[in-house]
């Protein structure tokens, strides 16, 4: 299943972000807190890996997004500077 925020910001034109957010969710992010919720809370930690993971991805495509966008907008405001 691919993350909705993963094809956005590949829209962008930027498909290492993508490729991150996309791989994130399923194993960089889920797999690490299945295991440490496991561990420390047993049955209910596996129930809630998931959710946990998803919130992670989210933040994680949070920050992404506003970083790109920094600096998309850092670009333009030098290509306006340069043709004016």
């Amino acid at each position: 299943e691919v993350p909705p925020h993963s094809p956005a910001v590949c829209w962008m034109g930027k498909a290492v972000p993508s490729l991150i957010l996309s791989i994130s969710r399923q194993g960089m992010v889920f797999v690490p807190v299945l295991l440490i919720a496991n561990a420390v809370f047993g049955l209910s930690g596996i129930i809630f890996a998931q959710p946990i993971a998803d919130i992670a991805c989210l933040i994680l495509a949070l920050l992404m997004f506003v970083s790109v966008t920094r600096k998309m907008a850092r670009q333009d405001a030098l290509r306006e500077a340069a043709g004016q």
